[in-house]
């Protein structure tokens, strides 16, 4: 078998010898044919699959090229003065732009077939819509066997067809492609024939036409934005004033190039091709120095022979731009038209002439209307479509301000900023319902439906009551928010709950611990055994839940069933049952018989062990300090501060060492073990620290479940995903090493070292994150921390901007070009030789012309020109170009510094007139509040002048609304607990309010001290004037009053104006009449300002009285007995003042008063007059 497999085996080489010879263009290549077609393939799906992103490509690609060389052709190629030879005038541009002409009317023909095809899909589109529609109809009509015929097809076609001609309007077909159809077709006309007539130079100018196809350019944009519709920027530019701002400045970007093409085109108008049609241009050609064979400089081409000339000069001239490259003429033209439109003012590249003067000034009025519409753009996006966020940043300020005034524990501050935090990631809005508010009606049902109406649907005692039912049911609810760790429910349920964000942990009592997610219910059994519900619930993340009372529940029964109400309710009661005897079936059957909850047994002890109020008080205002390596601990909070010195002076060092420190040129070598040396390695050490620290140690708080994970490989893992290998590629110390152990160099392979230090700057990455935490630990305010992160990212982009701005001097002129200077350098010579030989730079300029000094590396013992001074003129630049001051003793050289100051001019003033625009906001917004003051107050002002109310009257409201702003300043607490959760509401109300709840005697008697949390809840601040009174005499009491600050009087009508008695800070008034609703028999008058605890009669009733009812008659009892002693006080102080009235008539204050206010008054009159003399005698020396 061997032997036969050996013989065979010739045999069958030497039958696909032939096949191998005919494939003889296959033999020896690295691509088999099976590969090749796979490879084929490949392509072809891929260019199936990006098929049209690759057309809309070659369209911009095509658009493109017609925008940038037509007006490049006409200013800068364009000879107007140039004779129509053939054989002369043909130039290798000409020919390399003919080649590009050709490949964009290919392009051209096919954006014009694409008309046809977009128009043919779209009346197939309707066509087959109108077809299936009507087919439909016939197909319902006949058999579902039978087919239509061929003539039944043609006869619906026809239909089709008259139906479309018909209905559609006429001009629907023609109107969408006759415009694109007539540009197309006019922007083709074949005007490149002329040139046979007028020359090869006439291309450039005939070229024109062909800008009629710019008008594809917003459909071409807005076909981008449907593709990438997913991607942050085009997501970003879906604002309309960032849409607005992109547009702008984007119409400013091509206004500087069309500009430019212009200023050089009226040059050449003025001078020729070459502007040797102007007298001047000989002065300059002949102080040209070195001139090469013939009298032609080197570095001077294709000048003309001729020297007769219509003119003396032009603005190229004067530049210095005869015989320099076309790349040079454009950096200058390209400067100047920077310069312009954001209306920055240097005074190079200057106009000369008439005509350049005239359209410099058009081009300046050009350049105010951008400069107005780009800041009228800011001012758009910073004032209005931030307006929703303003207001609530407004809101979170006034909350830092009053919980620093109040001096609000570190912990209860972060739970309320936490707590904004959320609720600003979540509703975008303060409270749950404010977005859902903004909605028209039809919305507001229809999403209210799906939030209320189908949660209770899905109850199952409840799933087929009747729709009035469900609704009254749903107008009920109440929203209710949690904060993490809050009790929920600790012992009886009070009502039932949907989760409609957020997870909370059950615990049902002898069934094992479960979470309800969102679209979960809970506590349902409480409506139907009030009493009887052993369920507590916890909430682990932040939480909205709507709540069911079970009042509510109760009396909407009660009233669509009346006295069947209790049979419904049994009824309800066995729907229940069986529901659940089915779950706990299906559960069986499935093999779940009790959820697993591994997750959660580490909480179940601390669920079942029950925790008493006290408890839950002790845990809420511990102070236990957290340990240094969790969020929130004092280590944790030094070393972000030190994280953000760290990474700013990352971001000022790098750019720095690179630019001045790196090389030796031009100012010398210098010491490796500098300040800036020494504090960059430690700085480095304090990275890798921040680094491994980070891999193992600092723990975070997960985002979705909003609790802190500590474990080192949860850590680890957190951040391999959020930038570890970025971090890791930043503290690579190849920097370090080269600057210790290779040296400075300025040439050879070393001087690429220096630049593996830009890898630190991807650590500025979290700057912006860390300057939040720190404004988050410091407690700035919104507006502070938008201003100085603005100051610090301008700063930071001019330091930037400066170092880049020497580094094009060194760029212009190297150190291998570099020769000692003996003689002086004026600007002319610097220009000449910047554009003939680029070595001349504004560095050198500036330390030989201006300064007087030279480089240190020419002389290194009297040389001024240090690496501090090139710094500092640098920074003097770049603000200068910034500001658009632009004094122009720093000004652009070599072609480089051009193209650099163009491009930073524009970016510049667009920088500088958004932060005139954010501070214009944010100074608007500093001011809103006495803006708003002035104006309540004129419109009162007026408003107590119509009616002609009293002096005194307006006096009181006028102090009033001043001390509300010039007192107070921040928003009242009412406003600070709106919307917070519930615990975290009873937290604060604990800090501002529970001294004030023991100061109440029959409240400490009845010895409770759940019940003091509770009344500590309900209380409220409430900030009274001098001379305002509490509760007038006679009327029901509605409030009762704990004095904590100030002091007030005690009336009665039956002496008049004698005080009765007095208040002062500790004291209680109308704890007896609420408790027993009473009329008031006193009144109480500030007579200072006074700051005041109040709980009113409705929130006692509404949790005390329906929580705590023995509690509430004892206290009855106790204010029955205190009530009866304090009206027996009151009438023997009343018998006493009427017997020596005397004595007290001329007394209307408990207290001593240094001052009358009626004197104080006239004092502030006088005070008023003396002022207003003082301003007449000031206008008069004026």
């Amino acid at each position: 078998m061997n032997a036969m497999l050996a013989a065979s085996a010739p045999r069958s080489r030497g039958k696909s010898a032939l096949p191998s010879i005919r494939e003889g263009s296959d033999y020896g290549s690295p691509w088999p044919p099976s590969a090749r077609i796979g490879m084929w393939r490949t392509l072809l799906r891929f260019y199936r699959r990006k098929k049209r992103a690759l057309f809309v490509a070659m369209v911009l690609l095509e658009l493109l090229y017609l925008f940038l060389s037509v007006p490049l052709r006409i200013g800068f190629l364009f000879d107007p003065y140039a004779a129509g030879d053939w054989k002369t005038g043909w130039t290798g541009e000409l020919t390399v732009l003919t080649v590009l002409d050709v490949l964009a009317e290919v392009a051209a023909m096919a954006s014009l077939l694409e008309i046809f095809q977009a128009q043919r899909r779209n009346q197939a589109a309707i066509a087959v819509d109108a077809t299936g529609a009507m087919g439909g109809r016939r197909r319902r009509g006949m058999p579902l066997e039978r087919r239509g015929s061929l003539l039944a097809r043609m006869r619906d076609s026809l239909i089709v067809a008259w139906s479309l001609n018909t209905i559609i309007p006429t001009g629907h077909l023609k109107d969408s492609i006759q415009r694109r159809l007539l540009l197309e077709l006019v922007s083709m006309a074949p005007l490149e024939l002329l040139a046979m007539a007028f020359g090869p130079n006439s291309l450039h100018l005939l070229r024109a036409l062909k800008m009629l196809r710019l008008y594809r350019v917003p459909a071409c944009l807005r076909e981008l934005k449907q593709m990438y519709t997913g991607t942050s920027v085009v997501q970003m530019l879906e604002y309309t004033g960032n849409a607005l701002l992109f547009n702008t400045v984007m119409m400013g970007f091509v206004s500087c190039h069309w500009i430019a093409c212009a200023y050089m085109a009226i040059a050449h108008f003025e001078c020729g091709i070459d502007f040797r049609l102007c007298s001047k241009a000989e002065v300059v050609f002949s102080t040209i120095p070195g001139p090469g064979p013939g009298g032609t400089a080197e570095g001077v081409t294709a000048v003309s022979p001729t020297s007769s000339g219509s003119g003396y000069t032009c603005w190229a001239i004067e530049e210095y731009l005869v015989g320099s490259s076309l790349a040079r003429q454009y950096s200058r033209a390209a400067y100047w038209a920077s310069r312009s439109v954001v209306t920055a003012g240097f005074y190079d590249v200057a106009p000369v002439t008439n005509a350049e003067t005239v359209y410099a000034i058009l081009v300046q009025i050009l350049g105010a209307i951008f400069i107005t519409a780009v800041l009228a753009t800011f001012l758009f996006i910073f004032r209005y479509r931030n307006a929703r966020t303003q207001e609530f940043m407004a809101h979170v300020d006034s909350a830092k301000e009053y919980m620093q005034m109040r001096h609000f524990p570190e912990s209860v501050r972060e739970g309320v900023l936490g707590y904004y935090k959320n609720a600003w990631a979540v509703h975008r809005a303060l409270h749950h319902g404010e977005v859902i508010e903004r909605l028209p009606g039809h919305l507001r049902v229809s999403v209210y439906s799906v939030l209320k109406v189908q949660r209770i649907q899905n109850v199952a005692f409840l799933a087929k009551e009747s729709v009035e039912f469900v609704n009254t049911l749903a107008l009920r609810i109440e929203h209710c928010v949690y904060s993490p760790k809050d009790w929920i429910i600790d012992k009886l349920p009070d009502g039932m709950y949907f989760v409609l964000r957020g997870s909370v942990l059950l615990d049902g009592g002898h069934s094992q611990s479960r979470f309800a997610k969102a679209g979960d219910h809970f506590a349902e059994s409480c409506l139907l055994y009030p009493g009887k519900s052993d369920d507590r619930a916890r909430a682990q993340t932040f939480c909205d839940l709507y709540k069911l009372p079970q009042r509510a529940f109760y009396s909407t029964l009660s009233i669509f069933y009346r006295g069947g109400a209790s049979s419904h309710l049994e009824s309800m009661r066995s729907m229940h049952m069986r529901h659940d005897q089915q779950e706990q079936k299906m559960k069986r059957m499935l093999g779940r018989s009790a959820e697993s909850a591994s997750p959660v047994e580490d909480h179940n002890a601390q669920l079942n062990s029950g925790t008493s109020f006290g408890r839950i008080a002790g845990d809420a205002h511990g102070s236990q300090r957290p340990p240094w390596r969790m969020p929130g601990s004092s280590f944790r909070k030094w070393w972000e501060h030190a994280r953000l010195l760290a990474l700013v002076f990352v971001a000022f060092e790098v750019p720095l060492f690179i630019v001045f420190d790196a090389v030796t040129y031009p100012f010398g070598p210098h010491s490796n073990y500098s300040l800036q040396s020494i504090t960059s390695i430690f700085v480095e050490g304090f990275f890798v620290a921040d680094f491994a620290l980070r891999c193992r140690y600092f723990a975070f708080i997960d985002q979705l479940a909003l609790i802190p994970v500590s474990d080192p490989t949860y850590i680890f893992d957190a951040y391999r995903e959020n930038g570890m290998w970025l971090d890791l590629l930043a503290a690579v110390p190849v920097s370090l090493v080269a600057e210790f152990a290779v040296g400075q160099r300025s040439s050879g392979w070393s001087a690429w070292l220096p630049l593996f230090r830009l890898a630190r700057l991807l650590r500025v990455r979290y700057m912006n994150q860390t300057i939040q935490e720190i404004a988050h630990i410091r407690g700035l305010s919104s507006k502070v921390q938008r201003a100085g992160t603005m100051l610090l990212f301008v700063t930071l982009t001019v330091h930037v901007t400066g170092c880049l701005w020497f580094l094009m001097a060194r760029l212009s002129v190297t150190e291998d070009d570099f020769e000692p200077i003996l003689e002086e350098i004026t600007r002319d010579r610097c220009l000449r030789d910047a554009g003939l030989f680029g070595n001349c730079s504004w560095a050198l300029y500036d330390a030989y012309g201006q300064i007087g000094t030279t480089f240190e590396v020419q002389d290194p013992e009297h040389s001024t020109y240090t690496a501090k001074v090139a710094y500092l003129r640098s920074i003097y630049w770049a603000i200068v170009a910034l500001t658009t001051v632009g004094t122009g003793d720093i000004v652009a050289f070599s072609t480089c510094e051009s193209y650099f100051a163009a491009l930073w001019i524009f970016v510049g003033g667009i920088i500088n007139y958004g932060v005139v625009g954010a501070m214009s906001n944010i100074i608007s917004n500093l001011t809103a509040s006495s803006r708003h003051h002035s104006e309540k107050m004129n419109a009162i002002n007026v408003t107590l002048g119509h009616f002609r109310i009293s002096e005194g009257v307006r006096a009181r409201i006028r102090q009033y609304y001043h001390q509300q702003f010039y007192v107070q300043k921040v928003t009242s607490e009412a406003q600070l607990l709106a919307g917070l959760p519930v615990q975290l509401r009873h937290r604060i109300s604990n800090i501002l309010h529970a001294e004030s709840v023991r100061k109440v005697p029959l409240f400490v008697e009845a010895a409770n001290e759940h019940l003091l949390y509770e009344l500590t809840g309900l209380f409220r601040r409430q900030l009274f004037q001098r001379g305002d009174p509490f509760f007038p005499e006679s009327n029901l009491c509605e409030e009762m009053y704990v004095v904590v600050s100030g002091r007030a009087n005690i009336f009665s009508n039956r002496v008049g104006v004698v005080p009765v008695g007095a208040l002062s800070a500790g004291d209680c008034f109308g704890v007896c009449e609420l408790l027993l609703q009473k009329s008031l028999s006193t009144t109480v008058v500030a007579a200072t300002v006074v700051d005041a605890s109040v709980i009113t009669y409705a929130a006692f009733v509404a949790t005390i009285e329906r929580h705590f009812p023995a509690e509430v008659t004892l206290l009855r009892q106790l204010a029955m007995q205190q009530h009866i002693f304090d009206t027996l006080s009151l009438e023997a102080v009343i018998d006493n003042l009427k017997l020596h009235s005397k004595f007290t008539e001329h007394c209307t204050s408990m207290f001593e008063e240094k001052e009358n206010w009626l004197q104080q008054r006239k004092k502030m009159r006088r005070k008023l007059y003396w002022d207003l003399i003082i301003l007449l005698l000031d206008i008069y020396n004026a």
